[in-house]
């Protein structure tokens, strides 16, 4: 049977009520079945109970809490869902999911965010806040709870955002591709995610966004960002193509038009990866 591994949520207090822990962070393992939502409602109730009946409200995750405009006699939380970091090299050594759901204590959670704080549509504008924390001692821990010790934030612009979800993309695919007993439910989720969307949608629109033009030409993007996308690009096409030969190797019978319609979908998504980057072949043959 598959592992189940856990969720890791950072709770920040907020308030006198909270005692010692009024301005601290600590950082809670849970069973992978309690999501954030079942974690935040039981945390407001344990609280609220202990305050004696005192509402413990739940502060917004969208930006930093300025604690100077904070009210220290009413309680509040932050909660927010943050997963295991690792450097790239780190990475490499952590290879399964096992090893990198094991001996953790740096945890990462991330914002969207504007820079001139004005809505806009397209992901060629979106800069994204990574906050990320070390935990005193590492997960799993003989208690549930273990305090936040060290707090850093990394600005990421948008190029680089749009690389690190391709990669991330890339390693899933991968880890399936080289897995003795790949998971056909999760190789099949990760190609329809990327194969059969609607136009504007998954990650051929980010490619398009970044390096086919949108008509976002007011934005100006580092060169060696874009560089790196169009690496992940070429990557993504080639692990597609892996992907999609590995998941006909996989299935049966009752499955084989899914596997037309991946085939069919892999067709035009090398297509237009070809015109954007002649590193990748263009599809032989048409579309069925």
């Amino acid at each position: 049977s598959e592992r189940i591994f856990a969720n890791h949520y950072r709770v920040a207090y907020f308030g006198r009520h909270f005692e010692h822990l009024d301005g601290q962070e600590c950082v809670y393992r849970e069973p992978a079945a309690v999501r954030i939502a079942e974690f935040s409602q039981r945390m407001q109730a344990q609280y609220s109970r202990r305050f004696g009946g005192v509402e413990v409200p739940l502060l917004s995750n969208a930006k930093p809490v300025n604690r100077t405009t904070a009210d220290a006699d009413k309680p509040a939380m932050q909660i927010v869902s943050v997963e295991p970091h690792f450097d790239a090299d780190e990475r490499r050594r952590r290879r399964t999911e096992f090893q990198r759901s094991f001996n953790v204590d740096t945890f990462a959670y991330e914002n969207a965010f504007v820079p001139d704080g004005k809505p806009k549509d397209s992901i060629v504008h979106q800069h994204v806040r990574r906050t990320i924390i070390r935990t005193e001692t590492a997960f799993p821990a003989l208690r549930k709870r273990v305090r936040v010790v060290d707090k850093r934030n990394e600005i990421l612009p948008p190029a680089v955002v749009a690389c690190d979800g391709i990669v991330s993309k890339c390693a899933a695919l991968e880890a399936e591709i080289g897995s003795d007993e790949p998971d056909t439910k999760k190789l099949q989720i990760i190609l329809q995610g990327s194969l059969l969307l609607q136009i504007n949608a998954g990650p051929l629109a980010v490619f398009e966004a970044f390096l086919g033009g949108d008509g976002s030409s007011d934005v100006k993007h580092d060169a060696s960002h874009l560089d790196a996308l169009r690496d992940a690009m070429v990557r993504f096409t080639r692990d597609l193509e892996q992907g999609v030969a590995l998941n006909k190797r996989l299935i049966g019978v009752e499955q084989q038009d899914l596997q037309v319609m991946l085939e069919q979908g892999f067709h035009k998504f090398r297509l237009r990866v070809h015109e954007l980057d002649d590193r990748v072949d263009a599809p032989k043959g048409s579309v069925q």
